[in-house]
């Protein structure tokens, strides 16, 4: 119960940080087949879940490719490199398109009016004094403070 309420706090960001972990560990099949949990969970638009779906399909005809040695190694690595950045680059996209979207909006305060507003001194030469919002003359200050 514990493990499912901390997937549900889970942010974007999280993902994103344990699929780059698992391409620098160099477990790209395991970081696909998350790629397309993530996209289920945090895509905006139904069609990166689509795309997410592709990079896990590009992976395994790679993997095939490299096995039957249909391809040079250095062709081999070149799109294995290619399907790394791309990954990455996804995964970041998706993360901007779920933020522009579900971050919270900072609320705009309006400027308060002249009558509402706690009173400053406006002129450095003013020497009046302000005590929760009364104010005390200048004179005798010190004693009603």
């Amino acid at each position: 119960m514990e493990v499912e309420l901390e997937k549900l706090n889970r942010k974007p960001e999280d993902f994103q940080q344990e699929i780059r972990k698992l391409i620098e560990d160099n477990q790209l099949d395991l970081a696909t087949k998350r790629v397309m949990d993530f996209a289920d969970d945090f895509a905006v638009y139904k069609k990166r879940k689509y795309e997410a779906i592709d990079f896990q399909r590009r992976y395994t005809e790679l993997r095939e490719d490299k096995r039957k040695s249909s391809s040079s190694e250095e062709t081999i690595r070149e799109k294995f490199s290619g399907l790394t950045f791309s990954v990455l680059e996804f995964v970041d996209l998706i993360v901007e398109e779920y933020r522009k979207i579900y971050s919270p909006i900072p609320t705009v305060v309006s400027p308060q009016e002249n009558n509402n507003k706690f009173p400053f001194r406006d002129n450095p030469k003013d020497n009046t004094i302000y005590v929760n919002g009364k104010i005390l003359e200048p004179e005798n200050t010190e004693n009603k403070i």
